[in-house]
């Protein structure tokens, strides 16, 4: 990984450390730095070893040049109005949402965090590692100022969402609007993805997209349960 950082003032807050929650792209850059300085491998090599080559995901990759770009959507973006196409790219700080992959081989890696780091017969991470990721870090006397635990709390990579009612990740780039969150008690998760950004004039009707498909999980999940 190679990354150009300029010092800007307002990449810092005027807080102490753990008394306000931000999020940050660029200290999610930072953490495929380490991660890379640790192994001597970069991320790419390491994740295809470690996480894509296990789950069976052969066609995600964190960069065009690894993946079979006749298999990629096109993108769109709306602006003024209108519907606009726009070329694919890459970001400096990838590891922040750089992941090229599709819902079916995404899920596969969600699976695994909800199951306790395995994926069928897979174990992908160990038991005490996938808990310490996924476990919240903020109490009601442990917290910053500015959250609530019960409407917002974090793991590592990994959040409640949709005032505290949801967990796991969503996000947004030029061209894309991700979800990819499941219920409380890990037992209905749904990935959504869209090649379109609308902007946040529009951003219900994502909304709205996903929650038919939360409600059509729950319906598929009481049908499984009477069989």
């Amino acid at each position: 990984m190679h990354s150009l950082f300029i010092y800007d003032q307002d990449n810092f807050l005027n807080s102490k450390p753990g008394t306000n929650r931000d999020y940050s792209n660029i200290g999610t850059g930072l953490v495929g730095y380490i991660i890379e300085l640790r192994t001597g491998q970069k991320l790419s090599e390491y994740s295809k070893k470690y996480i894509f080559k296990p789950l069976k995901m052969k066609n995600s990759g964190w960069s065009l040049s690894e993946i079979n770009l006749r298999n990629h959507s096109k993108l769109y973006q709306k602006e003024n109005g209108k519907i606009n196409s726009i070329p694919l790219y890459q970001g400096i700080t990838y590891p922040d949402g750089g992941v090229r992959t599709s819902v079916e081989e995404l899920s596969r890696f969600f699976i695994t965090l909800l199951n306790d780091g395995k994926y069928n017969n897979t174990r992908l991470l160990k038991k005490e590692l996938a808990e310490e990721m996924l476990r919240f870090h903020f109490t009601k006397s442990n917290k910053p100022d500015n959250v609530k635990p019960d409407k917002l709390n974090s793991g590592i990579f990994w959040a409640t969402k949709m005032g505290g009612t949801r967990i796991g990740h969503n996000g947004s780039d030029p061209g894309v609007r991700t979800f990819m969150l499941s219920d409380l008690n890990k037992e209905v998760a749904v990935i959504v993805s869209f090649n379109t950004l609308l902007g946040e004039a529009d951003e219900d009707k994502f909304f709205d997209i996903y929650e038919d498909l939360y409600k059509y999980g729950f319906e598929l999940r009481s049908k499984l349960l009477l069989n």
